[in-house]
């Protein structure tokens, strides 16, 4: 047989949503919680209807409810009334055998019923202390909430696993409980003596120095104490403050250095260290830098220990300390500050003062020297063997992401031409010539290859346009010639001449001869080797003796009457010798040496030849002669 819901009393359902019907609201209206008491809004006392029915404590409507017990129906829960109990709970500490005594403070707010649970801090416990439990409703463990009849000097209450055994509570508790409850409390019980403290006690007696230090520690003396104690006539105790007496506020300031450079990232830090004379305490503060503005304490104001000991183990006693004075100081001093060697480098000039006073003068300070400043240098990886090697380095000086090559305009659209001859080739590269052009727009250069019939090369471009790096010698595959700002030492118009030995990669070309549009482009220039007074000061050293005794042209006519004996229908005309000529003169110096660099070049004959302003192979030894021993203007 099936029970329907409509034939059960709905006062009898629990208090859940689901079991009772809902009952719409017919008035909405919110009650004021304020009095108008002679035009002043006052805060209505707030009142607690008592029950109308009687409610099972077991009931669901029971959790929350204010009027639980017999004793509170006939009694209206009054507001502001907290009853305090003391109570404690044991605890083990790791690592000992006895228990350690925690005690602590019960309150019950009698309005709504919650507990809040307060422990007394103790000296040194090593525990957290304070509020254990905040203010709530704390059920029993039979799921009922905690009351007024549970709360008996002498029973247990469990509060989230912890046993609290009440002993005590405070004679307006036991007033209140008497003339509302009619409940006598029981006088305060004994409580467990705690060993651990009991130790802790011992050993901190033994650290202060006296049993009658234990209740001063930490403690401060209460002002009004003091100035009732001296009204009194006892005078304020001035143990301590000779110091002050003596100096007043005296600072004497030092600077100081720690050299830090022996750890990874270290350096050598800067500090100001005080001295205060009216309590000779030092404070050691950090002095900023450029690139650490900030102002970091090292040190407290605090004594000084000479010797720093490790922190002691319990119960054993501390050694005698003894502290640094200001008679301990003195520049180039190493100061040991808890590890770290601060040495003393200077002193403001009121330091000084003092000092001198104090017929201890101080000496010159400590000038550190500048620090080494290393260089490193960078290393450019070799080149990549994609495209040339600048594109290489775009990727090492560059950026990640390079874009097109800039467009090089070095120069103006001017191409150098010159004829040459392979000499790091074979037998049958001896008779092999080559044109080398050389841009000097871009600094680029190209070697082609005249085709010859029934020579068994092919002939064509020999090296595509590029820019050649320059060097002495033939190159390993790991060499680089980048320097470390990424520029490359390439070939230029000025290591190019006739007579030079150029290396261009793997090749050695020797320069034969040039066009006249680029002996007149390098003339205009005022190339080293294509200018005629340069060419001039070079020989002169070791001709102008020869030049003003007679001897330089004697060997000019020499060498000219072996010319016209060997060709005379050239007819080149008295007084006139070729390049050839001016070769073997110059030899006989020593100042014509294929082979040396420095010596006289094929190129510089060339200019000595094309100065006196004519196209004739010819030229007039009388007037070189003459300027080498008077140079002239106006000899070109």
């Amino acid at each position: 047989m099936s029970l329907h819901s409509s034939a059960i009393d709905p006062k009898y359902l629990p208090n859940l949503p689901g079991f009772r019907p809902r009952q719409l609201k017919t008035n909405a209206q919110r009650t004021s919680c304020f009095d108008i008491i002679n035009g002043e809004a006052y805060l209505r006392p707030q009142y607690i209807p008592p029950s109308s029915e009687p409610v099972d404590d077991a009931s669901v409507t029971s959790i929350g409810n204010t009027i639980v017990t017999k004793a509170r129906k006939q009694v209206l829960a009054p507001t502001n009334v907290i009853l305090n109990y003391s109570a404690f709970f044991e605890e083990y500490v790791e690592g000992q055998r006895q228990a350690q005594v925690r005690y602590c403070n019960i309150y019950f707010y009698v309005e709504n019923g919650t507990i809040k649970v307060v422990e007394k801090p103790q000296v040194n416990s090593g525990v957290s202390q304070g509020t254990l439990v905040r203010r709530t409703m704390i059920a029993r463990p039979d799921g009922n909430p905690y009351c007024e009849d549970d709360l008996r000097i002498g029973n247990v209450m469990t509060i989230y696993g912890r046993h609290y055994k009440l002993y005590d509570c405070d004679p307006a508790t036991r007033n209140y409980m008497k003339e509302v409850y009619g409940i006598n409390e029981s006088p305060e019980t004994e409580i467990p003596e705690d060993g651990y403290a009991k130790s802790r006690q011992f050993l901190d007696k033994t650290r202060m120095g006296g049993e009658e230090d234990w209740g001063k520690f930490r403690s401060k003396k209460n002002e009004t104490k003091i100035f009732m104690e001296a009204k009194l006539g006892n005078g304020a105790n001035n143990a301590g403050r000779e110091g002050f007496i003596k100096y007043g506020n005296i600072t004497l300031k030092f600077r100081c250095a720690w050299d830090d450079t022996s750890h990874l990232y270290g350096d050598v830090n800067e500090y100001s260290l005080s001295y205060y004379l009216a309590d000779n305490t030092v404070e050691i503060i950090s002095i900023p830098t450029p690139n650490n503005p900030n102002r970091s304490r090292l040190l407290k104001r605090s004594k000084l220990p000479k010797d720093f000991h490790d922190t002691t183990g319990l119960g054993a006693r501390p050694p005698t300390e003894s502290f640094f004075h200001y008679v301990d100081f003195y520049i180039g001093m190493e100061l040991d500050v808890y590890g770290r060697t601060l040495r003393i480098v200077d002193a403001d000039n009121l330091t000084r003062e003092f000092f001198a006073d104090q017929n201890m003068p101080l000496s010159e300070s400590i000038v550190p020297p500048p620090p080494e400043i290393v260089v490193h240098e960078r290393e450019v990886p070799p080149p990549t063997g994609f495209g040339s090697e600048e594109d290489s380095l775009r990727s090492v000086a560059g950026s990640l992401m390079p874009g097109p090559p800039p467009v090089k305009k070095m120069g103006e659209n001017k191409q150098l031409s010159f004829l040459c001859s392979l000499l790091s080739g074979g037998v049958d590269d001896v008779d092999r010539r080559f044109v080398l052009t050389y841009y000097v727009q871009d600094n680029t250069l190209k070697v082609v290859e005249p085709p010859v019939r029934n020579s068994g090369f092919v002939g064509g471009t020999f090296l595509s346009r590029r820019a050649v790096k320059r060097t002495s010698a033939v190159p390993s595959s790991n060499a680089s010639t980048a320097s470390t700002s990424g520029a490359i030492d390439y070939i230029t118009d000025k290591d190019l001449y006739v007579g030079c030995r150029l290396r261009i990669l793997m090749h050695e070309f020797l320069l034969l001869d040039t066009s006249d549009s680029t002996l007149r482009w390098m003339e205009d220039k005022g190339l080293p080797r294509s200018n005629v007074f340069a060419v001039l000061d070079k020989v002169r050293p070791f001709l102008i003796s020869d030049a003003r005794n007679g001897s330089l042209l004697n060997k000019f006519e020499f060498y000219e009457r072996q010319m016209d004996k060997s060709d005379p229908q050239a007819g080149h005309g008295p007084g006139r010798v070729t390049r050839n000529e001016l070769r073997e003169v110059l030899k006989e110096y020593g100042l014509v040496n294929p082979m040396d660099s420095n010596s006289v070049s094929e190129h510089e004959l060339i200019t000595i030849q094309r100065a006196q302003g004519n196209k004739l192979p010819t030229f007039e030894y009388e007037k070189f002669a003459q300027q080498i021993i008077q140079p002239t203007a106006d000899y070109k």
